[in-house]
């Protein structure tokens, strides 16, 4: 996968890295501070969301284990608890934090293009609340692993003015 990404983002410049703190962000985002000499920001608030019982386990495992639960949250996910799991409302606050955190780091320090490298729900909630969609949409917008999501954030004295500006796949891979 990271071949994939570095191939996608080959072409564009960046002033700055930031990041999840989970082993599928990190080490990337550290490899590619060391070969670009880019500042990074390790953000916690950009974590995947804590499923609680669920984190880490298999589709199949918990098909298996909780299938009443399961069935409910792929039902209605919003409404529906995971034990030990950090609530929609939880990750949806923690998102806006890391998101306002980013904007902050970008007019703070003048970046202008920030590589951003994160979790497919995080990427959905930037843009379920940049478009403005209700809750029942989020799970129609589908995100790849090394897809590239652009938005163009623009300064103003009183809240930033936020565009989604577009969604790339990944790029495909060709075997020799």
């Amino acid at each position: 996968m990271e071949a994939q990404v570095q191939q996608q983002h080959s072409l564009m410049p960046y002033d700055a890295l930031v990041t999840s703190p989970l082993k599928r962000c990190l080490p990337f985002a550290e490899q590619l501070q060391t070969d670009y000499a880019l500042p990074l920001l390790t953000l916690p608030e950009l974590q995947e969301r804590d499923f609680g019982e669920w984190d880490g386990l298999p589709f199949e495992r918990i098909q298996q284990t909780a299938p009443d639960r399961l069935a409910s949250y792929l039902n209605d996910p919003f409404n529906t608890d995971i034990p030990d799991a950090e609530t929609v409302e939880q990750f949806q606050n923690r998102f806006q934090a890391g998101w306002e955190a980013i904007q902050h780091h970008a007019v703070e320090h003048g970046s202008q293009h920030l590589l951003v490298i994160t979790h497919g729900g995080i990427i959905r909630t930037a843009i379920q609340q940049t478009l403005g969609l209700p809750n029942s949409h989020w799970y129609h917008l589908k995100i790849d692993p090394a897809s590239l999501s652009r938005f163009e954030i623009t300064p103003s004295d009183e809240q930033p003015f936020v565009q989604f500006s577009a969604l790339l796949p990944p790029p495909k891979m060709t075997h020799d």
